[in-house]
């Protein structure tokens, strides 16, 4: 009752100051990175990719392996340390480089969904097998190039700025909560089984069968009205709530929601011409005079030789810049100035990615990436159609890797700095792991592209069916091919509803922003997200809004009747059903490759039309 008791003040402590480390952290016993630790979160990082690609081909989103990355690995290294071969204690600075390297190696999957696939489909590169070294090479210079550029500015996002823009990073403080509740609690969480297989309910299709309004039900059901008990989609509604499943919305949205995001800006820019004009005085300075520290040098100081210098960012940083622009040049046709643009691109607009990370727990990569598409494309030189759009999708895949990287760094960092992890220790975890996502990442992909060839392609024959509606990479065509097309190939009536739209998305952010303060800050919660309208615009299938909210439903209904239950099994059962539908799906794309999947071995009992 004593610890319980401790552990629910501590939880008060952080609950009224989140921006301060755990007050009763202990220090490290023995040495925390193990290749135990590497392992087991390098295999939960590599379910996590799989799982990614899978969910991501289907609906256009991907989720962090931090929380599936810290239960998986205390529960696995629990039960190793108590062996006589273990090789000692397992503690929560394990369990953090364990989720730290499970959330690196299942990084770098996002442009695989979006980009990537947008480029095949465009007819820009050749085959995936074909191409594997160019998507290695691709991988590895937005990953490194995210990794490295950011992590100088880990005090920044954590200690200078996070009190004045709320940088609470939700999802890493929750994982910190995590990791402290179940060492402390010195009991293994035990998650449910996984689901791998996905069952559809056709209740539309069954009317008809049963000769009950056959018209109305065929018509439903053409339209794509069936419930599908999909464990992930299900899963993922639990951290997204319900309010903002049965609305949906705009694209502009997120552009005046970054617009009105611009302290990030200005406080970046004053704390470094602060650093500079420190560094200039310090050099100017020769007389050598002693000067009074404070509290907080005197802390930093007794922390520099845990701190990440500039020798650990500094020449990779330069390496990987060097080597990006002939890489490009000679693999992509990209010229010196449009690679070093792309990377500037993406060095700024990650710093808006993570700011809007740490406030929301919501990347705008897609946006962000954009972004970078439709400035590339105002600036390109190519002579053809075909270069421009493979300019504007690589550009923005740059962008998109290493806005990934970026945030889940920091997002790291931001574990670390609760727990009380050593820096550098979490950063070589980060440095290994992005290695192995930089191959694992495009093998994954290469296995989904055989198994299911629908995904390179635009043109399907009416007698097949895609597994896969690719909302992402549709999007990501549409841009590319918008933006380098001699004539806008949209019809009017669409562009007025689009500048409608974004004139709606826009006042609705003012209003959020300016009219809901003060006493009526409360209405915030009610206010109607509108970029995820816009996502649901690019959902062909209806199942998929349906089961998330189901699972905001059900989630709901949890927190509301069992709260404390809920806080302590709700991340484990959604991460359990996100990961466990994706692993099943990784499993039958692996079957199909070898000639025994459904297509060949499956059963069509009870699917409409014979087909599923």
């Amino acid at each position: 009752m004593r610890a319980q008791e401790e552990a629910e003040l501590e939880d008060e402590k952080f609950t009224a100051d989140p921006f301060v480390p755990f007050h009763d952290n202990q220090p490290p016993s023995g040495s925390i990175l193990t290749f135990r630790a590497l392992l087991v979160g390098s295999l939960c990082g590599a379910l996590v990719n799989a799982s990614n690609i899978y969910l991501g081909l289907k609906a256009g989103w991907t989720a962090s392996a931090n929380i599936f990355g810290s239960i998986i690995g205390f529960a696995v290294l629990r039960r190793w340390s108590k062996s006589s071969w273990s090789g000692g204690e397992f503690g929560p600075h394990e369990n953090n480089i364990v989720q730290t390297a499970a959330t690196a190696a299942g990084g770098i999957s996002n442009v695989f969904i979006a980009a990537i696939p947008a480029l095949y489909q465009l007819g820009l590169l050749k085959t995936p097998a074909k191409d594997f070294l160019r998507l290695v090479t691709l991988t590895a210079i937005g990953g490194y190039f995210g990794l490295l550029s950011i992590a100088p500015l880990r005090k920044f996002f954590l200690v200078q700025v996070a009190r004045e823009l709320d940088l609470v990073f939700p999802s890493s403080s929750a994982t910190a909560v995590t990791i402290r509740s179940m060492h402390q609690a010195a009991r293994g969480a035990s998650m449910a089984q996984r689901r791998l297989r996905v069952m559809d309910w056709h209740p539309f299709t069954w009317m008809v069968t049963s000769g009950v309004f056959v018209n109305f039900a065929l018509s439903l059901e053409s339209w794509g009205w069936f419930i599908e008990w999909t464990p992930a989609f299900i899963g993922s509604a639990r951290d997204t709530g319900y309010s903002g499943q049965a609305i949906k919305e705009a694209d502009a949205h997120s552009r005046i929601e970054l617009a009105c995001q611009w302290r990030v800006f200005w406080t970046l820019v004053r704390d470094l011409a602060r650093v500079l004009a420190k560094w200039v005085t310090s050099k100017l300075r020769k007389d050598y005079r002693y000067t009074i520290l404070s509290e907080n040098d005197k802390d930093e100081a007794k922390s520099a030789d845990v701190s990440i210098t500039a020798w650990m960012w500094a020449p990779g940083l330069l390496v990987v810049v060097v080597l990006a622009c002939p890489v490009m040049k000679f693999q992509y046709g990209m010229s010196i100035a449009e690679t070093l643009l792309a990377l500037i691109l993406a060095f700024f607009l990650s710093l808006l990615a993570i700011q809007a990370t740490g406030a929301t727990d919501c990347t705008p990569v897609g946006t962000l990436s954009k972004v970078s598409q439709v400035v590339l494309a105002s600036t390109s030189q190519q002579t053809t159609v075909q270069a421009s759009q493979r300019l504007n999708l690589l550009g923005g895949s740059l962008t998109n890797i290493g806005t990934s990287q970026a945030c889940d760094l920091i997002g790291d960092f931001r574990v670390g700095f609760l727990l009380g992890t050593p820096l550098r220790l979490q950063y070589a975890t980060q440095m290994l792991g992005t290695l192995l996502a930089t191959f694992l990442s495009p093998v994954i992909f290469t296995m989904f592209a055989t198994a299911y060839p629908c995904i390179l392609s635009t043109e399907i024959k009416p007698s097949e069916r895609c597994e896969f509606s690719l909302p992402s990479a549709s999007a990501w065509r549409a841009v590319a091919v918008a933006a380098t097309e001699p004539v806008l190939p949209i019809p009017p009536s669409s562009l007025t509803f689009a500048i409608g739209m974004s004139i709606i998305g826009s006042v609705m952010v003012l209003i959020r922003h300016c009219l809901w303060t003060g006493k009526w800050a409360k209405m915030r919660a009610y206010h109607p997200n509108l970029m995820i309208l816009a996502m649901a615009f690019t959902l062909p299938s209806n199942q998929y809004g349906l089961a998330m909210l189901t699972g905001s439903v059900i989630a709901a209904i949890w927190k509301r009747k069992a709260p404390q239950k809920f806080e302590m099994y709700g991340y484990a059962v959604a991460a359990g059903f996100m990961a466990g539908e994706g692993i099943g799906g990784t499993i039958n794309a692996i079957l199909s490759v070898v000639g025994l999947g459904g297509n060949t071995l499956g059963s069509t009992i009870g699917c409409p039309a014979g087909r599923c």
